[in-house]
């Protein structure tokens, strides 16, 4: 008869899947990152802080609690679970840096296999999007936006899998 012992085998799968389940999640969460990035990037700011007030009557035609400044649209852009997004009131010039702040912040709790969304809940994205602003170029927000999304998933996912993993 012969016995084997796998025990030390079973324990290194173990802590090999429970390693590959950080790093897959690591990856979605940084490949997410990179997405909203994208996104917050290709969507206008806005003119009010630059002093041009091109758009000022739009920025006077909000009621509270949207704010009377540029970036809203930008501030808006987060993840978030089916049935939980909604408006966020980030504004302001840096609102797409605390957005992304947010952003980063809530998919922390991603895990794998969790499905969850990217979308910004500004009332007047959609205008956007259909290039109301010259700072689009014509090109909406979703256009260069997935051109980027193609571009990490097709080179860097590996790079983001092998990164340095959460615990």
């Amino acid at each position: 008869m012969i016995t084997v012992d796998v025990s030390q085998v079973l324990k290194e799968l173990k802590e090999y899947h429970k390693e590959m389940v950080i790093r897959l999640e690591n990856m979605v969460r940084i490949f997410a990152y990179n997405v909203a990035y994208s996104a917050i990037q290709n969507t206008p700011i806005g003119d009010y802080a630059n002093g041009t007030k091109k758009y000022k009557s739009y920025y006077d035609a909000r009621k509270p609690p949207l704010p009377q400044i540029e970036g809203l649209a930008r501030g808006n852009w987060q993840y978030y679970r089916q049935g939980q997004g909604r408006l966020q009131i980030l504004a302001g010039e840096a609102s797409g840096d605390a957005a992304l702040d947010t952003f980063q912040g809530k998919s922390l709790a991603y895990q794998l296999g969790q499905t969850f969304y990217i979308g910004n809940f500004a009332p007047y994205i959609e205008s956007l999007e259909g290039n109301t602003s010259w700072q689009t170029e014509g090109n909406g927000i979703m256009k260069p936006t997935l051109d980027t999304i193609t571009s990490i998933y097709q080179f860097n996912l590996p790079m983001y899998y092998k990164a340095n993993i959460l615990n």
